[in-house]
């Protein structure tokens, strides 16, 4: 079976989540990692999915198939249209949210670790406001 890999070029991102928490108080810090990124909406899913479905014609004639750690296979595209774009909107965003992780999430975690010591303390506040807001 052959590996397809492929690479984007992250740095602006990297730098502007950097930007976004470098030099604040830890708890504006933390707000701003809270606020930096946002999931995909679904419309935007299924209009990318259905996109790819077009331009990607070999993606329908060879569907995806899904393996464990161990190489044994846990899930195959479905056959129904409609599950299978649903699958395609999964992948993809999976694939957005490794993106997220690595380019905005990470580098913003690795610079407010670098400037504060963070402890499980430092997140009372905002455990309370969630609180409150429940009751």
């Amino acid at each position: 079976m052959a590996t397809i890999s492929s690479s984007v070029e992250i740095g602006d991102l990297v730098e502007m989540a950097v930007s976004q928490v470098k030099g604040k108080t830890l708890q504006d810090a933390l707000v701003s990692l809270a606020i930096l990124t946002h999931p995909p909406k679904v419309q935007e899913l299924r209009a990318q999915a259905e996109e790819y479905k077009k331009r990607y014609v070999f993606q329908s004639l060879f569907p995806r198939v899904y393996h464990n750690a161990a190489g044994k296979v846990v899930a195959r595209q479905p056959n129904d249209p409609e599950e299978s774009l649903q699958a395609d909107m999964f992948h993809n965003a999976s694939h957005a949210r490794l993106l997220r992780v690595q380019a905005l999430i990470e580098p913003a975690r690795w610079q407010i670790n670098s400037e504060h010591n963070v402890r499980v303390e430092d997140f009372l506040p905002f455990i309370l406001v969630l609180c409150n807001a429940s009751s």
